[in-house]
């Protein structure tokens, strides 16, 4: 078993949490038998269906695994839940987190994971995994960039088929993403060397999935001396689900298509822009 965090490390952890906590004006704790049912709520609002019931939630949190909510006065913005994974006393499986729609931009995302990365140091844990849809671009940033996880394995199909709100009929491949959490966290940036510098980025990296004009997705032919590639998605695959459904499916191809063998090949994320997407290099 890995060393335990320094209480330093620890300490800065929940120092990074409070900053933003701060920023944002909500406060994150762990879920009481009071906040379950209307948390649970919440996230049915949000998918569609209850992807956790709130007597699950209740035990998660009885039983010393994580589920918490982030609050505004008493008002729930956010939910958040998870157990303890392999490796044992490691790591923590984060299975669900939603926020109330109409907050974004507030920060309250980052907030609730900076309190789950300080709950987890605390505990001697030194690693978060999680899955999100590689096509949300939104989730993609904020995941790779702003808090520096970095992107494991792309698994197709990884719930099999869900009829949720969000999910139904589009499939439900899933990046499998691992937080390093002693790693030491910026509000802008995080100091990582596995990732590289925006301006360190090669600019003539070769864009084997890019979008076209009218938005549909084009694959071009990996050229056998690229370094650098870039994997692009859509600004918003949420709004075209609903607008678009069929351009939407396309775009799910053509990520298949690409990204996995990438990965497979011995390709890295080391980033993500919005107007060119995933950015990688080979290993």
């Amino acid at each position: 078993m890995a060393p335990a965090p320094s209480a330093e490390v620890v300490q800065q952890a929940w120092a990074d949490y409070r900053a933003a906590a701060d920023a944002a004006g909500v406060e994150v704790r762990i879920v009481t038998a009071a906040d379950a049912w209307a948390a649970a709520t919440l996230l049915e609002q949000i998918w569609g269906v209850k992807p956790i019931e709130a007597p699950m939630l209740i035990a998660l949190a009885r039983s010393g695994n994580y589920a918490a909510v982030a609050v505004d006065g008493e008002q729930i913005l956010a939910v958040t839940a998870g157990y303890f994974a392999a490796p044992v006393g490691t790591a923590l499986h984060s299975h669900v987190a939603g926020v109330r729609p109409g907050l974004g931009g507030r920060g309250i995302r980052r907030v609730v994971k900076l309190h789950q990365r300080a709950w987890c140091l605390e505990l001697g844990l030194t690693q978060v995994l999680w899955t999100f849809d590689p096509l949300v671009a939104r989730n993609a940033y904020i995941n790779i960039e702003r808090l520096g996880a970095g992107l494991d394995q792309y698994v197709i199909d990884y719930y099999g088929d869900m009829t949720d709100g969000i999910n139904a009929g589009q499939g439900s491949d899933r990046a499998i993403v691992r937080w390093h959490l002693e790693r030491p966290y910026s509000a802008d940036r995080v100091d990582d060397t596995e990732r590289v510098n925006l301006g360190d980025r090669d600019l003539d990296a070769v864009a084997v999935l890019a979008a076209t004009i009218e938005g549909d997705p084009s694959v071009q032919p990996l050229p056998a001396s690229a370094t650098a590639v870039t994997v692009a998605v859509p600004s918003d695959i949420e709004a075209m689900r609903g607008g678009d459904p069929v351009t939407a499916k396309a775009w799910r191809a053509a990520l298949r298509d690409t990204l996995p063998a990438l990965l497979a090949a011995g390709w890295r994320v080391r980033g993500f822009d919005s107007s060119t997407g995933y950015y990688l290099e080979k290993d």
